[in-house]
C-alpha cells in the first residue's frame, strides 16, 4: 500500500513538472512572437522613413532568431527592392560605399529569388542592382544586367 502511495505521488509530481515545463515553453514562444511583432512594427516605421539599411539589418536580426519567418523574409526582399529603386550614395569614396551596399542587396535579392516568391519583380530589381553596380560602383562589366531585365 505504501508503494502505491509513493507511485501515485511520483506520478502527480511528474505531471505537475511536465505541465510547468510546457507552460514555460508556451510562454517563451509567446514572448518571442511578441518581440518579433514589435520588431516588425519598428521596421515598418524605418521603411516609411526610407531608412533601408537599418530596416534590412533589423530583418536580418529577426531571421537570425527565426530563419523560417516568412514575413521577415518577404519584408527584407521588399525593402531591398525599394532601396534599389531609391538607391543613392553620398561621399568622397562613393564607388566603394556603393559596392558594399550593392553586394548586400544582390545577396538578399538572390536569396529571395531562390525562395521562389515574386521572381519577376526580384529579377528586375537584380538587373537594376547590376546596372548600378556597373555604373556607380564601376565594378561590373558585361551583359548581366540586361540578362536579368530580360
Amino acid at each position: 500500500m505504501l508503494l502505491g502511495w509513493i507511485a501515485s505521488a511520483t506520478a502527480v509530481i511528474g505531471l505537475i513538472a511536465s505541465l510547468s515545463g510546457g507552460a514555460k515553453w508556451v510562454q517563451g514562444l509567446w514572448l518571442q512572437h511578441q518581440s518579433q511583432r514589435s520588431e516588425l512594427a519598428l521596421v515598418a516605421v524605418q521603411q516609411t522613413q526610407e531608412e533601408y539599411g537599418a530596416a534590412i539589418r533589423r530583418y536580418g536580426d529577426i531571421l537570425k532568431s527565426d530563419p523560417n519567418n516568412v514575413a521577415a523574409q518577404d519584408g527584407q526582399v521588399a525593402t531591398t527592392m525599394a532601396w534599389m529603386e531609391n538607391f543613392s550614395v553620398v561621399g568622397d569614396d562613393y564607388a566603394k560605399i556603393a559596392a558594399a551596399e550593392l553586394d548586400e542587396a544582390i545577396g538578399i535579392l538572390d536569396a529571395g529569388l531562390a525562395r521562389g516568391r515574386r521572381p519577376a519583380d526580384i529579377e528586375a530589381h537584380l538587373g537594376w542592382a547590376h546596372w548600378l553596380n556597373q555604373h556607380i560602383a564601376e565594378r561590373e562589366f558585361g551583359p548581366i544586367a540586361e540578362q536579368d531585365f530580360n
